[in-house]
């Protein structure tokens, strides 16, 4: 998959939203299910504060790689918003009756992105996720595939044929030694309670492999 501009961010407030160097396993699994135009939320339930996902989502394994470096850039976002608490009149009325609050905010975008996502799964969700890239779901898919922020859509997404070795996001153990390209992806994404949110340390792999190593691919859902 390719895309001009990306971004896969945790669960972060503050003036400066970071991204990670790569695709999260949890936004690549929404993607392949958006693919397969599979839907994961239960609408039945929209009135909740957090719209919860469906059960009896199918499983598959992911892994994912980087087909060259991004480059990491940053862009600077003004953010609109009513602060908490008593609003002085006077900034009602410079503001022309809009939200009175005006904060810039600097965001982490990848420049570039190319990266591979390996799957292991059962025929019938591989079988959805081809026709779908071949168009075959589009008046029921929800929404576009994006690259982790919905500004950002992909140039290009396609069934990769190569075989070359690739340095791919490992998941790291408490005894590792140190090694570069460190990051936190989400492996799971829990709506009802976020605390339960599932996080973890990857780095790739220091020997580029044909084949993911163990350590590389996510079970989703858990």
């Amino acid at each position: 998959m390719k895309a001009p501009f990306a971004a896969f961010r945790l669960l972060q407030a503050g003036r400066f939203r970071s991204t990670a160097p790569t695709m999260s396993p949890t936004a690549a699994y929404g993607l392949l299910l958006n693919l397969a135009a599979i839907e994961t939320r239960d609408w039945r339930k929209i009135a909740k504060s957090a719209t919860p996902m469906l059960k009896n989502l199918p499983k598959a394994e992911i892994a994912i790689a980087n087909l060259v470096e991004p480059e990491t850039a940053t862009l600077l976002q003004q953010l609109h918003n009513v602060p908490v608490g008593k609003v002085p009149p006077e900034n009602w009325e410079r503001t022309k009756g809009c939200k009175p609050n005006i904060k810039p905010v600097r965001r982490e975008v990848l420049v570039n992105f190319k990266a591979v996502v390996a799957v292991r799964c059962e025929e019938e969700l591989r079988s959805r996720i081809v026709a779908g890239l071949n168009g075959e779901f589009n008046s029921d898919r929800y929404g576009l595939p994006f690259a982790g922020d919905n500004n950002f859509l992909f140039d290009e997404i396609e069934v990769f044929s190569g075989s070359e070795p690739l340095h791919w996001y490992a998941r790291m153990a408490d005894d590792d030694l140190p090694r570069s390209g460190v990051c936190r992806l989400t492996t799971w994404i829990d709506r009802d309670k976020s605390h339960q949110t599932k996080v973890e340390p990857f780095a790739p792999i220091l020997e580029p492999t044909v084949d993911p190593p163990r350590e590389a691919w996510t079970t989703l859902p858990p």
